[in-house]
């Protein structure tokens, strides 16, 4: 079962109704969550009727009923994705769904986890490659490129320094301001190995999304000082609708050809880095 994506955490309660023990009594017998019931028979119709209420919410696109409906987070987002894994993700912990749509760059707003698990599906279904294999592939794919780790089982990270730009990129041609290449001195900071990737990918995407709307204005006043109005209308922030362009913004020369810019945004000082490409 771990294939199609593992739900272990909480409790046994999140089923609503199961056959076991708790921690307080040894003897295995039905137990259920009060909140579906007075009765192991009334608790079970409850979660039936939660289920198929769940799949009529998806079948009509109703994500409103979907983030309301009853059922665990847990518990509910592997039950969509049995039924239509085309649309949703095996991936259901909202710790998790959340560090996969940060590290991907992806746009909410997300009313519960199934709006991440939607998400997810939405970006892999911009790759030609990946749409050919399993979701499940694709959930293995996501953890090995990005590594999730909890906090408090994070691993030791090592940090080298960074080579200066003249040693990085011999041969490469620069605009003229660009400053002379300085060696800076090792830093003594140590890393921090529980880092919070949520607040650092949050902090990117703010910076990010800066320098891109930095641009757009930048890109919209050189055509209107050039007497190009009509071109300023057609300019386009293409990162605001999709990440499968290869570039941010969509913009024009004076002469009317397509003028594609990627945009990179740094807070950083020691700009005679430059950007590794």
């Amino acid at each position: 079962m771990d294939t199609i994506g593992i739900i272990l955490g909480s409790t046994s309660f999140k089923f609503g109704v199961y056959f076991g023990h708790t921690k307080n009594d040894p003897s295995d017998e039905y137990r259920f969550a009060k909140r579906w019931g007075s009765s192991v028979d009334e608790a079970f119709k409850s979660v039936k009727r939660a289920i198929v209420e769940l799949l009529t919410a998806d079948s009509d696109g109703d994500r409103g009923a979907i983030a309301d409906n009853p059922l665990s987070p847990l518990f509910k987002g592997k039950i969509l994705f049995i039924y239509n894994p085309k649309k949703y993700a095996p991936i259901y912990s909202k710790k998790h769904l959340k560090y996969f749509i940060a590290n991907l760059n992806l746009r909410g707003p997300f009313q519960c986890e199934a709006d991440m698990q939607r998400a997810l599906m939405e970006y892999r279904a911009q790759w030609p490659e990946l749409l050919g294999q399993h979701p499940a592939l694709y959930m293995w794919l996501l953890y090995e490129i990005f590594p999730y780790y909890p906090k408090k089982q994070s691993p030791e990270v090592n940090f080298s320094p960074e080579p200066i730009l003249d040693e990085a990129l011999k041969g490469a041609q620069f605009i003229d301001e660009m400053p002379a290449s300085v060696a800076e001195a090792k830093s003594t900071t140590k890393p921090h190995g529980n880092g919070d990737y949520e607040h650092e990918r949050r902090q990117w995407r703010r910076i990010g999304d800066r320098g891109e709307h930095l641009v757009v204005g930048l890109e919209k006043l050189r055509l209107t000082q050039a007497g190009k109005p009509e071109l300023v209308a057609r300019i386009k922030h293409i990162s605001e609708e999709h990440d499968g362009a290869g570039y941010d913004i969509l913009s024009f020369e004076e002469d009317g050809s397509e003028r594609p810019i990627e945009v990179k945004a740094t807070t950083g000082k020691n700009l005679d880095r430059g950007f590794y490409i």
